[in-house]
């Protein structure tokens, strides 16, 4: 009995070719993994940046000064966001990447900073800038 599957005429689909679609899926999920894992770690330390914004952006409330939110978010930014240079290690983010400002119900912070990426297995280097912003309630939270 005769294969209904079968067409007359043509040949069966080689099993096992790699054909330019694979090839071209292969290339795209190799460049997407290598510049994930140039580029995740520095996504990594920017969310606890934003972290410590927002914690900072809690204490609002309690902390009447703005000079002593941003050194809450300094002192906690050094440990999270260093460069390293020529052997030496100094934070990224600085007194002046570090806005906060005030109105009657809201505290807005602005953190914006920049880092190098090194590409792995390469000496090329990208400048990353990460610009966050904050807006947190100046309502006492335990109400």
């Amino acid at each position: 009995m005769p294969n209904p599957m079968h067409v007359p005429g043509r040949r069966p689909p080689d099993r096992g070719f790699v054909n330019v679609v694979t090839l071209v899926l292969i290339v795209v999920i190799g460049s997407v993994a290598y510049l994930g894992y140039a580029y995740l770690p520095h996504w990594m330390r920017n969310r606890d940046v934003i972290s410590a914004m927002r914690e900072a952006g809690y204490q609002a409330w309690r902390e009447g000064s703005n000079d002593a939110l941003q050194r809450m978010i300094l002192s906690r930014t050094d440990r999270i966001v260093r460069v390293a240079e020529d052997g030496e290690d100094w934070p990224a983010i600085e007194g002046s990447d570090v806005s906060v400002e005030r109105d009657r119900s809201f505290v807005y912070i602005d953190v914006s900073y920049e880092v190098p990426m090194r590409y792995p297995w390469t000496s090329k280097v990208r400048t990353l800038r990460f610009d966050n912003h904050v807006k947190t309630d100046l309502e006492v939270p335990t109400k």
